[in-house]
């Protein structure tokens, strides 16, 4: 199961566009023809859809899939704020072909639903993706929503790819591109050392805080707070998100997972004088991935902007993180494409572009 993090800023501003999950039982086959809605509590079931993902996944350069741990946690752990439901589509001789993985909010966003298609390579995408979607809006509406959000990753300066004009004409149209960059590991310590030192200049009436696992208490109801925000800070082409619904018990429910997960979180916030939290950025190790991390969100509120605090929380989290990257050497961040302020702060930092990952909708 991929999980697709949007770096992106709106002055300052890095989002993750599509969130997290649990498991909803019961193995039943729907009524179009070799796609099945798997029980994500038999592993074989969500076997044979994670080896879906992973050969979708690891066809493209860059590309990543999760990691089986990280796959059957996410899927078997239960969770009030999303669920999960996986649809397999197989071939005539039972080979699976595709899997969409849904995400449905349970608090707010709750007329939409957010979609993973992974195809099998060397398969037709039209016909699969065609036969899939089918199903998907059926369990889509029975479930009141009527608007689903999918990517499909193209090259870099593309605007299409096999995957997406399969799924464009299926029904979905395009709403904005994220561009996928990526940081070689190790890192420059000094360049790092010296973004942060010249930022610093910057924001003087701010402290940087950071921590590893879980959030300090007394920060919690601040940094869920920042949390929430995420979606409406954040460009969406136009779509509208609401605020998503954070509080101290979600943000232990997802340390928890990650935790179970074995991926390591490593968190910087910005605090201003007056005890506001200004701003955090969040660093993702998976331990059962020896390639790749991940930069998860990155926030600054608009009444905080101007004093570079979006350099400066990105620098200090890889420098406080840099020990838990031992021997990886990609970390992944996502921008929309506009987003010109943060993909200077990247590309200051070192990333380098490598594909664009395209955001479509189908309302239905």
């Amino acid at each position: 199961m991929v999980r697709v993090l949007s770096d992106t800023m709106a002055v300052s501003v890095v989002t993750a566009a599509v969130r997290r999950n649990a498991g909803s039982g019961g193995s039943r086959t729907l009524t179009r023809m070799g796609v099945e809605a798997i029980d994500p509590f038999d592993d074989e079931q969500l076997r044979a859809a994670h080896d879906v993902t992973v050969a979708d996944a690891t066809a493209r350069p860059y590309s990543f899939p999760w990691t089986w741990m990280e796959y059957r946690v996410a899927a078997q752990t239960p969770d009030r704020w999303a669920t999960l439901h996986i649809l397999l589509a197989r071939d005539d001789d039972g080979t699976p072909v595709a899997v969409a993985e849904t995400w449905m909010p349970q608090r707010d966003n709750t007329t939409m639903v957010w979609t993973e298609v992974s195809i099998l390579p060397g398969r037709e995408c039209a016909p699969v993706v065609a036969g899939l979607f089918d199903a998907l809006a059926d369990l889509v509406r029975s479930h009141g929503r009527s608007v689903i959000h999918t990517t499909a990753t193209a090259d870099i300066g593309g605007r299409t790819s096999p995957k997406q004009e399969a799924l464009e004409a299926a029904g979905c149209t395009f709403v904005m591109a994220e561009a996928h960059r990526v940081l070689d590991l190790p890192f420059d310590g000094t360049l790092m050392q010296s973004l942060a030192d010249e930022a610093a200049a910057h924001h003087r009436a701010y402290r940087l805080m950071s921590w590893r696992g879980p959030c300090p208490e007394a920060w919690i109801d601040g940094y869920a707070d920042l949390r929430s925000r995420i979606l409406v800070e954040a460009p969406d082409g136009g779509v509208g998100f609401e605020a998503e619904d954070y509080d101290a018990e979600r943000i232990r429910h997802e340390e928890a997972e990650l935790e179970a997960q074995q991926r390591i979180m490593q968190t910087t916030i910005a605090v201003h004088d007056d005890g506001a939290l200004a701003g955090h950025s969040q660093l993702v190790v998976p331990e059962t991935d020896p390639t790749n991390a991940f930069q998860w969100d990155t926030l600054v509120l608009a009444d905080h902007r101007g004093h570079r605090l979006g350099l400066a929380l990105k620098a200090r989290n890889l420098l406080e993180a840099a020990d838990a990257f031992d021997g990886r050497t990609l970390l992944h961040t996502w921008n929309a494409e506009g987003n010109t302020p943060m993909i200077n702060v990247n590309e200051r930092i070192g990333y380098r572009l490598v594909d664009c990952s395209n955001q479509l909708r189908w309302t239905l």
